[in-house]
């Protein structure tokens, strides 16, 4: 996973500095090989269709803030492809993934739909995706993102963006704070007390919608547990350690001294994460420990602001940047228009479409022949760190469903008020030695 992290990030590090003319346990058992019925013959990307047969699309996302460029760009394929119309479902992100298994297991699978790019090798595994290996877009892909829809040789879908982790703050209420940007984890803290002496929040957090406390936790998995031993994870696997043995515990203990020191916001549990980055945008609240998606969210509400970027730092100033495919987009191999549904992921893959997602999401390109606008700061400093500091996956990748959930929880626990830390630990190495059969290694 190393070796791919560097191939990532120097390629795409070479694509975002582009001039801006361009377009637009032990490891699980080996996943079955995908259903036949994924060979659907291979389509020319936006090949206009001859004939008006009436063909209704079906896609599933879960991200509201992407709903109105989807729009333009179905809108766009739906003018080239005579007949067919596409209908949108969007489900809230933390009901998302049981609501699309319930979905395809009921024999009622969306045509088309994304899912989390960094975990999108379930699809696979399971069936959800179409092959697309021999589509025009998978040699336009920068090396290394493949990987993700990937399983023996075949492409199952498009990695649509590319994001990352770290601290995006609010440079002016720092600077009305007297903080500088930290080198060490103590300067962290030192500097969330000047913030919460200047009547400012220093860490803002929507705890109401789950998944930011998520992408809180990679910022403190990759900066201290993985920068200590970034073999853990296959350790884990291989039964060679438990997570009581890691720095688990001692990041936690982190995570609840900052919480009790009213570093993170009061009241995160009954935030939701536009409320937390609206506090960053109008300098209530000073830092998002989140993704590089925020960048775009807080210019959105605050287009004169003043955003930085850095990452998480550990006592002695090293750190570690987690950075994936956000998120990836295929078809259902058993759709009643698995040709069309084909042609609509393509679609999304051309230059031009792919150019407009990724401006209208304020994320990083995967494939090579397309460089969206990176001026704003905050952006154009995440770039640079990328291209010389150490980047790994998301933590979830080489973690049972159910031992990431108790990681979740027992933030959600010392965020209302819990100390008890052996007992998330302990709750993480149960369910890992029950359910690590689930844990799918890429090959």
């Amino acid at each position: 996973m190393k070796k791919l992290a560097i191939v990532l990030v120097i390629a795409l590090t070479a694509v975002l500095f582009l001039p801006a003319c361009s377009s637009g346990g032990s490891p699980a058992p080996a996943p079955s090989e995908p259903a036949a019925a994924a060979e659907s013959a291979p389509a020319a990307e936006s090949a206009p269709q001859t004939e008006a047969a009436a063909v209704e699309l079906s896609l599933l996302t879960w991200d509201p803030d992407i709903q109105e460029v989807c729009a333009e760009i179905n809108n766009k394929f739906i003018a080239e492809n005579p007949g067919v119309t596409i209908s949108v479902d969007i489900i809230p992100g933390d009901q998302y993934e049981t609501v699309l298994n319930t979905r395809v297991l009921a024999g009622e699978s969306p045509d088309v739909f994304m899912y989390f790019g960094s975990s999108a090798n379930k699809m696979i595994a399971d069936n959800f995706w179409g092959k697309v290996t021999d589509s025009a877009f998978v040699s336009r892909l920068i090396p290394g993102f493949d990987d993700s829809v990937s399983y023996r040789g075949d492409v199952f879908g498009f990695p649509m963006n590319a994001s990352g982790n770290g601290v995006f703050y609010n440079k002016d209420a720092f600077a009305q704070a007297g903080a500088s940007v930290p080198a060490t984890y103590a300067e962290f803290l030192e500097t969330c007390e000047k913030l919460k002496s200047a009547g400012i929040d220093p860490i803002a957090l929507g705890g109401i919608d789950v998944w930011p406390i998520q992408h809180f936790i990679a910022n403190f998995v990759a900066t201290f547990v993985i920068t200590a031993d970034p073999d853990y994870e296959m350790k884990r696997i291989n039964g060679d350690i438990t997570y009581a043995q890691t720095e688990y515990p001692a990041m936690f203990t982190r995570i609840m001294e900052l919480a009790q020191n009213d570093y993170i916001a009061r009241g995160s549990l009954g935030i939701t994460h536009d409320q937390s980055v609206e506090s960053v945008a109008n300098g209530s609240a000073a830092m998002l420990l989140n993704g590089s998606w925020t960048v775009g969210q807080l210019q959105e509400i605050n287009p004169d602001g003043n955003f930085g970027y850095f990452p998480l730092p550990n006592d002695d100033g090293k750190y570690t940047i987690t950075a994936f495919v956000d998120k990836a987009i295929g078809f259902s191999p058993t759709s009643a228009h698995a040709d069309v549904a084909r042609k609509l992921v393509e679609f999304y893959a051309e230059p031009a479409q792919a150019k407009m997602y990724l401006e209208a999401a304020h994320s990083m390109p995967t494939l090579t022949d397309v460089t969206p606008d990176i001026s704003a700061d905050a952006s154009v400093e995440f770039a640079e760190r990328l291209a010389t500091s150490q980047v790994v996956g998301f933590f979830q990748n080489f973690m049972p469903n159910s031992t990431y959930d108790e990681a979740t929880k027992g933030v959600q626990a010392i965020l209302a008020g819990d100390t008890n830390i052996n007992a998330i630990i302990e709750s993480m190495d149960r369910t890992f030695d029950q359910d690590k059969a689930s844990v799918i290694l890429p090959e």
